[in-house]
């Protein structure tokens, strides 16, 4: 009986031990069926993980995470929090809102780019040019415009309500530069010349549904809608500029697919592209909405940075 007990003993011991080694094994050794994800601190310096998932006041947390952080998603029933595990062995409850399947851009700070001639302050995206890149992200044509150090990205989508466009500036040079959204300018070229006003988000989000937030037809380059076809449909396709604007399209995705039940107030504030300052080797991304018009074929957005206004041109193709 005593043999038999002892045995018993040990081999609960064993079993014991290997919960415990699995509980305290690193990130790195986790299952590939375990999804891993990015902290996004959304403005905020860091994102606390919490020890309950209903993230009840007054908050329980467990520690903070540091933005771009990796951790291992461990439980997800799409509701308001994620289940995650650190590569510290920390565990607890994380806001999905904080959280990106996106890895972090690499910042390009210290490896300038080639650079488009700047005339008046203006700098002209064309396509083959000096500074001037484009290339397929998330199904999307991007136009990237390289100058002074800084870049600046942008897509387009009509969403057949507002027109949307997705902007990162990756700021490559040695002084902080300013943007402010609401000073962005978007000009309808043809059929008819005109404005096509910026969209306050504040007074949008009394008025949005989330549907019309996300339907979209795609925008391109005039200059290279010949190229533009299925083979060019990967995540990141380009031989000279990273893709700053894959993080705000990952933001927008996780809200088309989870977030069908957040008011338009929370939806516009995780997603819009904010005023501020931008430091050296930092960049910002995010949506900028526009007045609509739903015969516009050719327009050009303009995108004041620091001294500098980067000027886009794009097009949509209506047969589509």
């Amino acid at each position: 009986m005593n043999t038999q007990l002892k045995l018993i003993g040990a081999v609960a011991g064993l079993a014991f031990a290997a919960s415990a080694q699995a509980q305290q094994a690193p990130l790195a050794s986790l299952s590939n069926s375990i999804t891993k994800e990015w902290v996004r601190c959304h403005n905020i310096t860091s994102v606390p993980m919490t020890a309950d998932a209903e993230q009840a006041l007054p908050l329980q947390v467990t520690g903070n995470l540091s933005c771009g952080e990796e951790v291992a998603v461990l439980s997800d029933i799409e509701g308001y929090t994620v289940n995650v595990r650190t590569a510290d062995n920390r565990f607890g409850y994380v806001a999905r809102m904080y959280l990106s399947a996106a890895a972090p851009v690499q910042s390009n700070f210290g490896k300038p780019l080639a650079s488009a001639t700047v005339q008046n302050n203006v700098a002209r995206w064309t396509s083959g040019a000096a500074g001037s890149d484009q290339f397929m992200s998330d199904d999307s044509l991007v136009e990237s415009l390289t100058a002074n150090g800084v870049t600046v990205q942008v897509t387009l989508h009509d969403t057949g309500w507002k027109l949307r466009a997705n902007v990162a500036v990756a700021n490559g040079g040695h002084a902080e530069v300013f943007i402010n959204p609401a000073k962005f300018m978007m000009t309808e070229l043809a059929p008819a010349a005109h404005p096509l006003l910026y969209q306050d988000p504040k007074e949008m989000a009394k008025s949005v549904s989330h549907g019309v937030l996300w339907t979209t037809n795609r925008a391109t380059s005039p200059a290279a809608a010949a190229v533009v076809n299925a083979s060019y449909n990967t995540p990141f396709v380009s031989t000279q500029t990273p893709n700053y604007l894959v993080e705000a399209q990952s933001e927008q995705l996780s809200a088309e697919k989870h977030d069908v039940n957040l008011n338009a107030v929370r939806q516009i504030q995780n997603t819009a592209l904010r005023e501020g300052s931008i430091a050296p080797g930092a960049n910002a991304s995010g949506a900028v909405w526009f007045e609509r018009d739903k015969k516009a074929q050719q327009v050009v957005l303009r995108i004041p940075v620091g001294q500098t206004i980067y000027e886009f041109p794009l097009s949509f193709n209506h047969n589509n």
